[in-house]
């Protein structure tokens, strides 16, 4: 059995290890599967997954499952998943579910879309910067998170 240190470890090399991989592939490359990955850094098949699944809440990769191989996403795609979550927060805003100043349940919207947390905070920085009805406040009524914002509702 590792022990917890040498687990943590071990998960950061391959997460640095993945992450220097995706860098030097162009959008849209297959990487090797799991299994070629772990055997090619001496590594257990476990922390590969674990370190991939990582990668694919970064929003780097895109990846079904252990089997098969991923794909290197372009910088600032948007998974369906996320284009799912910000359909979502689109529509609420516009027929008021979602007001002026409310914040948004980014951990709720990320399960009920089924992208992670990370994922969905990106995809909301997305909406926030792309078209403004969403903002990140770092001391918000509710503490940090993304808000509604006035905007919003202007447009609905």
């Amino acid at each position: 059995m590792q022990s917890a240190v040498t687990w943590e470890a071990a998960l950061a090399s391959a997460v640095l290890a993945l992450r220097q991989l995706v860098a030097s592939h162009a959008p849209g490359d297959r990487l090797p599967t799991a299994r070629e990955l772990a055997n090619r850094l001496g590594l257990q098949q476990s922390i590969v997954v674990i370190a991939m699944r990582r990668l694919v809440d970064e929003g780097l990769i895109k990846w079904g499952s252990p089997g098969r191989s991923a794909l290197v996403r372009a910088p600032g795609e948007l998974s369906p998943e996320q284009v799912q979550l910000l359909d979502q927060v689109r529509s609420r805003v516009a027929c008021g579910d979602y007001r002026p100043g409310q914040a948004l349940p980014a951990s709720v919207l990320a399960a009920s879309t089924g992208c992670g947390r990370p994922a969905a905070r990106r995809a909301l920085a997305h909406l926030a910067a792309t078209e403004g009805i969403v903002a990140w406040h770092e001391h918000g009524a509710y503490g940090p998170g993304f808000y509604v914002t006035a905007l919003a509702q202007a447009r609905s």
